[in-house]
């Protein structure tokens, strides 16, 4: 870890370029512009599941990945997670859940097949996540959901 004092954080940066900054500035303000208004007026944890769910689905679901989606840092959305009381690991634990559980309906899904879709290298992790998850293993659950 690297520590800096504060005060020099308040130096002017050598060699910056103001005409750059600008340029920055109006990028970043146009991709804002470019989202859906309702998306943007959504609360963090919400915006940050729905890209959690697309980033599943597309198989990248790193918090960098999702963080750029939402044209923001990945500290800066960590920041507004803990401000709102949750964790990215909080919200992508709660979609791995709720797609493991919808995929389980599927007959032609496979265990392994679920743990793989969800990013799991092994079935066993996946075993041991669905546990702390449920309570129950995920075959347990097919079963009951089969039976229902």
């Amino acid at each position: 870890m690297i520590t800096v004092d504060a005060t020099l954080l308040q130096r002017p940066v050598v060699g910056a370029d103001p005409q750059v900054l600008r340029y920055l500035t109006d990028y970043a303000e146009r991709l804002l512009s470019q989202l859906p208004a309702a998306e943007r007026t959504l609360p963090i944890d919400e915006r940050v599941r729905r890209a959690v769910e697309k980033g599943v689905l597309e198989g990248d679901f790193e918090p960098e990945t999702v963080a750029r989606t939402l044209a923001m840092s990945t500290r800066t959305m960590q920041r507004h997670l803990a401000a709102a009381g949750l964790s990215f690991q909080e919200i992508l634990d709660n979609v791995r859940r709720a797609t493991a559980l919808r995929l389980l309906r599927e007959p032609a899904a496979t265990i392994h097949e679920v743990a793989f879709v969800l990013g799991y290298g092994d079935v066993p992790s996946f075993y041991r996540a669905f546990r702390r998850w449920t309570g129950q293993t995920p075959a347990e659950i097919r079963k009951a959901l089969r039976s229902a």
